[in-house]
């Protein structure tokens, strides 16, 4: 999206699988009650490596489609693969940054982003134009964190502290991981019905975080010594700490809270 931090491609991949590991029965979950069914047209933004795009693929068959939207040409050729080994002809994929969309005659019954808006200078010119693509009572899913609550029993400083240096890099660009909190009145912003609104923290043990937070960590450092965030030696004994962090089940890493909030364009009924 827009001077996204992290890895694309292969890279990338891992990171975002790890992520859909721990968010992706919520996220179904979700998608299922915000209206995502047999038959419909789904708008996904910010496909990724396409763990989603699969998922909903299945969900709407044959007589649905999904039009799958990434900025980078290197996530919707992952995505397109993994389209394809699922046997899914259902999903088209569309090259573009979301505060920039424009696809003209199209409406959809559901359009869904997950972890997207936090990445971007101008979220609400974002919503915004999902929200127009919308056919009259068609749903509008969003989920966003808000980074600063990440928790961990008992406290694993290395996490916080790398989890200070993102909110520091987030507002040196110019954007706001703490955009959860603002998830709900952006999409009345947008001109929508609240539908659904809530807040999820999943809790995983050490061991899978220290997978996530370490392929994340390694994918983010270098805009972070490139932005003067950190020097090499800090990048590096941040790493070692991490690897060198004892796996046990009894410990536990509450994954930042997230917003999961839909909204609904009103029909002309409404009126």
């Amino acid at each position: 999206m827009n001077d996204y931090s992290f890895g694309v491609g292969r890279e990338g991949a891992e990171r975002l699988d790890l992520v859909n590991d721990v968010l992706g029965p919520y996220s179904r979950s979700f998608l299922l009650n915000a209206g995502l069914r047999e038959g419909i047209s789904v708008l996904e933004v910010g496909c990724g490596s396409g763990n989603m795009t699969v998922f909903l693929a299945e969900q709407v068959g044959p007589q649905g489609r999904v039009i799958a939207v990434d900025s980078s040409p290197q996530q919707i050729k992952i995505a397109g693969e993994r389209c394809s080994r699922a046997g899914h002809r259902n999903v088209s994929f569309v090259c573009a940054r979301a505060e920039a969309l424009d696809l003209p005659g199209q409406r959809f019954d559901l359009a869904c982003c997950r972890l997207v808006l936090m990445h971007l200078r101008e979220p609400g010119s974002a919503v915004a134009r999902m929200a127009g693509l919308l056919v009259p009572g068609g749903t509008l899913a969003c989920e966003e964190p808000t980074t600063s609550t990440l928790h961990t029993l008992p406290r694993c400083e290395v996490f916080h502290r790398v989890n200070d240096l993102f909110l520091r890099a987030g507002k040196m660009a110019g954007i706001d991981l703490d955009i959860g909190d603002r998830l709900f009145p952006m999409i009345v912003e947008a001109g929508l019905r609240p539908a659904i609104a809530h807040f999820v923290q999943p809790m995983v043990p050490i061991r899978v975080a220290k997978a996530l937070v370490l392929t994340g960590v390694r994918e983010g450092l270098p805009a972070a010594l490139r932005a003067g965030i950190v020097t090499r030696e800090t990048a590096d004994e941040i790493l070692r700490e991490i690897a060198d962090l004892h796996e046990d089940d009894s410990s536990y890493y509450a994954v930042p809270r997230y917003a999961q909030v839909a909204g609904t364009r009103g029909t002309s009924s409404d009126a």
